[in-house]
């Protein structure tokens, strides 16, 4: 017996869709369902299969990991799609897919990455080669493996909330990153970055990000947008300035500068009044602003500087300075 297995979402119910089956056009499914629903629902998939009532139990399965109740999922579409073909054994008749060009794209993203995890010789524990179990990754750690590169497709990775690169022959980021809009912490230590794609400055949701041990000699100024920053660590690396945009970012609490070239320290830190660590060792600093004494540090680290004298505006820190050369 063949017949329809279908997707459809409602606009007025954000982030779930509805998995079933139906002798009939799934259109007509849809608008059984509009009778006194706020807006139209959508078909958003369709499939022409054998026994679908089968394949729509099938295709349940392999999404309970998503299961809202009766029918209802919290996934993507495209979760959705390849649950529904895996559930035919890729034996579907027909298909329509209202945004076939948006779907597809996703579908061979994660192929790419499915690639790129087996070319890399990643784990399973460290990189799942199931797709469902792919854009439901909310942490990817990848600590001393042998990277040069980040593909595109990891852009796709939505739900990521921590991304770790240590130490790696990483270079340059894909502008992808930025689509990672659920990151709160990126840390990026250790590597051989050289610079940073200007989309990093999307990652709104950012609290943490550690740019230390890479070679970058500028920071997109676009880092200012991230005003959700409470830790930003950006040692030993090549700067020769204190990047302006740092005075954007209102809710630091952790800014360490630490092993760069820096001269000069800017008025403008003491606009970071949420400051409670200030990291400046092992810079070419020569005096400190008067007005860092606006600030009241549990720890201000200024050592391997060329420093002679304290500015007595400062005096009230003295129990959080740590002054002494290194060298």
């Amino acid at each position: 017996m063949k017949g329809w297995v279908y997707i459809i979402t409602n606009p007025s119910m954000s982030n779930v869709l509805k998995v079933g089956c139906s002798k009939n056009d799934p259109k007509l499914r849809a608008e059984q369902f509009n009778t006194g629903a706020p807006d139209n629902y959508i078909v958003e998939y369709d499939a022409l299969v054998d026994h679908p009532n089968k394949v729509e139990k099938e295709a349940h399965i392999l999404l309970k990991d998503y299961d809202k109740k009766k029918e209802w999922f919290n996934c993507d579409i495209s979760i959705a799609i390849i649950a529904i073909r895996q559930a035919t054994n890729y034996s579907v008749m027909h298909e329509f897919i209202r945004a076939k060009e948006e779907i597809e794209l996703e579908i061979k993203q994660l192929d790419e990455l499915i690639a790129w995890a087996d070319e890399n010789k990643f784990s399973e524990n460290t990189f799942p080669r199931n797709r469902q179990a792919i854009l439901a990754i909310t942490k990817f750690n990848l600590w001393h493996e042998q990277l040069t590169e980040l593909p595109e497709a990891i852009g796709i990775l939505k739900n990521l909330t921590k991304l770790t690169l240590t130490d790696t022959q990483v270079k340059k980021l894909p502008n992808a990153i930025g689509k990672l809009i659920n990151l709160t912490t990126l840390d990026l230590r250790a590597n051989q970055l050289i610079e940073l794609p200007e989309s990093i400055g999307n990652l709104n949701k950012l609290t943490k990000l550690y740019l230390c041990e890479n070679n970058l000699a500028q920071i997109p100024e676009s880092i200012g947008k991230l005003i959700n920053l409470t830790k930003l660590s950006i040692s030993d690396n090549k700067l020769t300035v204190v990047p302006n945009f740092i005075s954007n970012l209102n809710k630091l609490t952790y800014l360490d500068l630490s092993c760069n070239k820096i001269i000069e320290v800017p008025d403008f830190i003491a606009n970071l009044l949420n400051l409670d660590t200030l990291r400046l060792s092992a810079n070419k600093i020569t005096e400190l602003p008067k007005s860092i004494g606006q600030l009241y540090l549990t720890l201000f680290d200024v050592r391997g500087n060329n420093i002679i004298n304290l500015p007595s505006e400062l005096n009230h820190l003295r129990d959080a300075i740590e002054f002494a050369d290194f060298y």
